[in-house]
């Protein structure tokens, strides 16, 4: 496990694959604190170019790595077992946004990460609750973000909001019951728009196809403008130019 400070390190790495939420604190931190913000390069299938990677890490002190675990935009599903181990073999802090994994069939404790977020509403849980898993709560380098009173034993003033997390803790009980069964409906829904568009139209996906999120289907219409083709199917058909 790597340290949970090194003072030496004066670098951050990340990519563009990673959520605006995880994104835009990290340029705020580089821009107010100093540190450098290395971008890591992307193979054409989606997923971080792990050699890359590991060059940038001999390169640079690195501090943290922010890698997602599946995209939200592409939805390609990332190397995090190999991006975790390199990580472990230069002595860097890695945290992992899981928001979108939930299909996937990773332990998380089995997954040597220092920190990892969940999102209630990316498994059909409420909105506006979320979960920080991380060996290093206890930390006492470990510093809150919202100071206050001493709730949640200093890590976090504020009162809990029971209600969503009673609810976050059932969605998560369901998913674990029907996973398997969803991710084989998502994936056949899925394979059927990608088939039926297919028939008439020139598709190119994007990312990897096989190992992906089961729900999403980023693609492009060849000869047709996205926006364009926004607003000439509403109100009939609901889609996004991107992940929001």
């Amino acid at each position: 496990m790597a340290k949970i400070i090194n003072t030496q390190a004066d670098t951050i790495l990340t990519s563009h694959l990673e959520h605006k939420s995880v994104l835009s604190p990290l340029e705020i931190a580089a821009d107010k604190d100093g540190p450098n913000l290395v971008y890591m390069k992307i193979t054409p299938k989606g997923i971080i170019d792990l050699q890359d990677m590991q060059t940038k890490l001999e390169q640079n002190n690195v501090l943290w790595v922010s890698c997602t675990m599946t995209t939200d935009v592409i939805g390609t599903n990332q190397p995090i077992y190999q991006v975790a181990e390199l990580c472990q073999r230069y002595d860097a802090m890695l945290h992992v946004d899981a928001s979108q994994a939930g299909y996937l069939d990773i332990a998380y404790h089995d997954l040597d990460v220092n920190f990892l977020t969940l999102s209630a509403h990316k498994i059909y849980g409420p909105s506006s609750i979320g979960l920080l898993y991380s060996k290093h709560l206890q930390h006492p380098d470990f510093e809150p973000i919202i100071s206050g009173g001493g709730q949640q034993d200093g890590l976090r003033a504020g009162t809990l909001p029971v209600p969503l997390i009673v609810g976050f803790a059932e969605a998560a009980k369901v998913l674990d019951d029907i996973k398997e069964a969803e991710a084989l409906r998502l994936k056949e829904l899925r394979n059927a728009l990608l088939n039926g568009l297919s028939q008439t139209l020139a598709i190119r996906v994007f990312g990897n196809l096989d190992d992906r999120h089961f729900g999403n289907l980023y693609l492009a219409i060849e000869n047709v403008d996205s926006m364009q083709l926004l607003n000439n199917l509403q109100p009939h058909i609901a889609f996004s130019l991107g992940s929001a």
